[in-house]
């Protein structure tokens, strides 16, 4: 009888170890897919803010926009840039964090 609930106690902690490992895995896997969807999400953002930035300042040439418009924006790239370069950080973690994992 004792023998038998150390038996069942061992295997309990077996699965909870793999169940662990597993859940390791997964979610490192899941952070590198979501670090490379908001590396190119915020790649995407840069090109379209650019856009309208070249847009604002042929208007500004004009005289028809106003510069802290330009401003804005261009500090929105600065903020996109850090957020890629966030999103690279995350995804190398999560590369080395699922490297550890492999035999």
């Amino acid at each position: 009888q004792e023998e038998r609930l150390k038996i069942q106690a061992l295997e309990t902690r077996k699965q909870n170890h793999y169940l662990a490992f597993r859940s390791a895995i997964e979610r490192a896997y899941a952070d590198l897919e979501d670090g490379r969807l908001k590396y190119h999400l915020y790649t995407e953002q840069i090109a379209t803010t650019q856009s309208v930035i070249d847009l604002l300042l042929t208007e500004y040439s004009t005289e028809s926009a106003r510069f802290i418009d330009l401003l804005q924006l261009e500090n929105q790239i600065i903020q996109y840039d850090l957020m890629k370069l966030s999103a690279v950080v995350k995804t190398n973690m999560a590369q080395a964090e699922s490297e550890r994992y492999k035999p």
